[in-house]
């Protein structure tokens, strides 16, 4: 198994590590228009996710 990665998957990764890295450079982030509005009556925790809120329709 070591001869391996050392043979085949790490020369593969070191090739293809900075293609990846240029297509990474190239996205240009923008702003996300979110439509609709109204209120917000309640907001959930889900209850075994941690640090994940819902909001529930109305």
């Amino acid at each position: 198994m070591r001869n391996f990665l050392r043979t085949w998957l790490l020369p593969a990764m070191l090739v293809l590590a900075p293609s990846v890295a240029a297509v990474a450079q190239g996205y240009n982030w923008s702003a996300v228009r979110i439509g609709g509005g109204g209120r917000v009556t309640s907001i959930k925790a889900h209850p075994k996710v941690q640090n994940l809120f819902l909001l529930p329709p109305m």
